[in-house]
């Protein structure tokens, strides 16, 4: 299994405008299919990402008899615009088998090659900080677990140059990825318990240091919403729209909580282009 590039070319819904003379953030709320959480992106080349961290409670699940459902929280550089072709990741994994079994992980990737597993024991409630670090082709991940102590670090070149222009603080529906296929399949989004992120800090090439939002390049907060069928018994199934809402920031924007919610839904949800989407 793999995480897709991105949920990208999302639908912005609005953008936040206010008097120059204060010097806001710029926070633009945007919907992907399989993302949740805060982004900054630029496309001026002359503001580039090279350091992205965070931390967060690694999230408890809730299963369904016979459904397989998935939730990855993660960090990253690269891969917020559809023409991106690497994005750099560490996270982890919290999900439910069909047999209603648990399982939690810690990962990496460095797309377009598959996920690692970073050999890192983590369970519910584990508070862990991860980090990305780019320096020419040179990717440093790291991991710690700050409940057990353990920590574990990789580092891996990339094939071609990196894409700097966003860095991430995402939990996601993770996708599955066929070498050779166009699109990629995103997987059902498991209940997860609310997510915080806390120490959220990026750093770019020109050692400007920043939250999930700064005044010098726009930030994105991404709301997930899917639509996904649940059986009600008798071979029948009925569509629900689950979503995954990130709270404002906190904390001088270094802190926020994404929430899950299930509700009837009201029709198709829009076609939406995504890197993910199926």
């Amino acid at each position: 299994m793999r995480r897709a590039v991105a949920a990208l070319l999302l639908a912005a819904l609005a953008a936040t405008a206010a008097p120059a003379a204060a010097a806001p953030a710029r926070i633009t709320p945007v919907v992907s299919r399989n993302w949740s959480g805060y982004a900054v992106a630029t496309r001026d080349r002359a503001t580039r990402f090279r350091q992205v961290g965070g931390a967060w409670t690694v999230p408890g699940v809730v299963c369904t008899p016979h459904r397989a459902t998935y939730a990855s929280n993660w960090v990253g550089i690269g891969g917020y615009y559809g023409d991106a072709t690497t994005l750099a990741q560490i996270g982890t994994e919290s999900d439910c088998r069909a047999d209603g079994s648990l399982y939690y992980s810690a990962w990496t990737e460095l797309v377009p090659a598959p996920t690692r597993r970073l050999e890192l024991t983590v369970r519910p409630g584990d508070r862990v900080r991860a980090s990305v670090r780019v320096r020419g082709r040179a990717v440093h991940l790291e991991m710690d677990d700050l409940t057990t102590g353990v920590s574990r670090t990789r580092d891996l070149t990339a094939d071609r140059d990196p894409d700097l222009s966003s860095a991430e603080w995402i939990l996601e529906a993770p996708a599955i990825c066929k070498s050779g296929t166009v699109g990629c399949k995103v997987l059902p989004l498991a209940q997860f318990d609310d997510s915080r992120f806390s120490d959220a800090e990026v750093t770019t090439t020109r050692a400007i240091t920043s939250g999930v939002t700064s005044v010098h390049y726009p930030s994105l907060a991404i709301t997930m919403r899917a639509l996904q069928a649940f059986s009600v018994g008798d071979g029948r199934s009925t569509p629900v729209t689950l979503t995954a809402t990130p709270g404002r920031p906190t904390s001088a924007a270094r802190a926020f909580t994404i929430t899950f919610r299930r509700e009837p839904a009201p029709g198709p949800l829009s076609a939406r282009r995504s890197r993910s989407s199926p």
